[in-house]
């Protein structure tokens, strides 16, 4: 005793239909123009004969670009109850541009990965998907700002570091005073941003931070107070050298030097 059901796989559309490999359904001449006024459609599926004290099992996989499974033709069985996974013939998946084959789950949501080593003890359904070889990327926002009460001179420059998770140097940013940099299309994962306190070295900086840049970005911000107004202290002092004849002399002074 059993019971079937019908899994429906594909609709497909055409421009005029043929008559079939049995002959039996009128042809379909093709459309005119760019209108294609006379398609045609046919739906696909497959029947299923469920048997008491047997089960069914079936394979079904999302294509690159598709939000559905469709059942792999060729992929359904009838099993035992018991059979080991192991023993069930498995779909070749085929080569996509930019995506691999990411493996067979047990769940429509592909959370539950599966590895074949258990036994069949129901109705069953593999799905299968795609994933994108290529690496996903998003924009790293990266915001200089200067503490209550502090104000940047005109064009002062900032520089900061990032760094990825193995200490590597992604690359090197400059911001001149208030203001932010956007580091694009970097790879997702976890960053660490520094600022280079030498260059900044009048100023008390938050000197670095971990920052994720997930499918949405990632951004962060520095803060600094300054320490030091003047770029020279008061022991500090400049002199005036200019050549006359070969012979360097001081700025108010009949010191000659060579």
């Amino acid at each position: 005793a059993g019971y079937y059901t019908i899994d429906w796989m594909q609709l497909v559309v055409s421009n005029g239909a043929n008559s079939g490999n049995n002959n039996y359904n009128p042809t379909a001449p093709a459309g005119s123009g760019a209108t294609n006024d006379n398609n045609t459609f046919h739906l696909d599926g497959q029947l299923i004969l469920n048997v008491t004290e047997k089960y069914t099992v079936m394979f079904k996989i999302q294509n690159p670009g598709s939000q559905d499974f469709v059942a792999v033709p060729g992929y359904t069985f009838v099993l035992a109850e018991g059979t080991l996974e192991s023993n069930i013939s498995r779909p070749n998946p085929g080569e996509h541009d930019g995506y691999n084959f990411d493996g067979w789950y047990t769940d429509e949501a592909c959370k539950s990965k599966t590895e074949f080593k258990g036994n069949i003890s129901g109705n069953t359904i593999y799905y299968g998907k795609y994933v994108s070889n290529v690496p996903a990327t998003a924009d790293l926002t990266i915001t200089k700002q200067a503490d209550s009460g502090v104000t940047f001179d005109p064009g002062e420059a900032f520089i900061f570091t990032v760094s990825d998770e193995e200490n590597n140097v992604v690359t090197q940013v400059v911001i001149h005073g208030a203001g932010s940099v956007t580091i694009k299309d970097l790879p997702l994962g976890e960053y660490t941003v520094t600022e280079d306190t030498n260059w900044s070295w009048r100023y008390t900086t938050t000197y670095g931070g971990a920052v994720t840049v997930d499918a949405d970005g990632g951004a962060i911000n520095f803060v600094n107070t300054r320490d030091k107004d003047y770029w020279l202290s008061g022991d500090c002092y400049a002199e005036n050298w200019w050549s006359t004849n070969g012979l360097k002399r001081r700025n108010g002074s009949n010191v000659v030097t060579d």
